[in-house]
């Protein structure tokens, strides 16, 4: 898919094949970072549809790390291994405005942030 409503739609049905969205890449600071590697990149994880031993393994490394060193190291190793071994990146996020018929009352913006879009509309 190149556009997000059906990326979101596959992403969310685990049936993307090792993609990773602008969340899911390893362009954010390391306690960020950690915290969102399991739901969005490891095998098990609620909004993947990576299946990728390696990055499982490096993901559980991150997490058992306890040394601030430690910690650095597999994060640098997992940042490394994302950006080499990647299938696709979502470029750019649409967050703007979308234009619909009368039959929209609103856009509920208090829904999930990360992704907006048709799922956040009000019918009358």
């Amino acid at each position: 898919p190149t556009e997000y409503a059906s990326y979101r739609q596959e992403r969310l049905a685990h049936t993307l094949d090792n993609g990773s969205g602008y969340l899911a890449a390893p362009n954010r600071p390391l306690a960020g970072f950690v915290g969102l590697m399991r739901v969005l990149n490891h095998t098990d994880g609620t909004f993947t549809s990576t299946n990728d031993p390696e990055i499982d393994r490096l993901i559980e490394a991150l997490e058992a790390g306890i040394a601030p060193a430690d910690v650095e190291a597999a994060s640098i190793e997992l940042y490394q291994y994302m950006y080499d071994q990647y299938s696709h990146l979502t470029c750019c996020n649409m967050n703007i405005s979308y234009a619909t018929n009368d039959k929209i009352e609103s856009w509920d913006l208090g829904k999930r942030v990360w992704d907006d879009g048709f799922t956040n509309l009000v019918q009358r």
